[in-house]
This record gives structure tokens, C-alpha cells and sequence, in this order.
């Protein structure tokens, strides 16, 4: 059992991880994108990505 449990938390640690890596790629493909509503959902991605709400 407990082989399970650890299995599901390093599967979720890799998919927060993964989620982390996707968005960094996006951000910077968009960096240069001069619309402020682009670069206000980018930082409310951001929040959201990085403290879970």
C-alpha cells in the first residue's frame, strides 16, 4: 500500500512539475506580446500555477 501512495505523490509531483515547465515555455514564447490583457492572464496563470489557487 504504502508503495502506492508513493507512486501517486511522485505522479503528482511530476505533473506539478510538468505544469511548471509548460508554462515557463509559454510565458516565454509570449514575452514579447505587447497586449495588456495577454500579460494580465499570463500573471493570473502564474499565481495560480505557482500557489495552487
Amino acid at each position: 500500500m504504502s508503495k502506492a501512495i508513493a507512486s501517486l505523490v511522485k505522479a503528482g509531483i511530476e505533473s506539478q512539475e510538468q505544469r511548471k515547465r509548460d508554462f515557463v515555455e509559454k510565458l516565454r514564447a509570449n514575452l514579447a506580446n505587447s497586449d495588456p490583457k495577454q500579460k494580465d492572464q499570463m500573471i493570473d496563470e502564474f499565481r495560480a500555477l505557482f500557489t495552487g489557487r
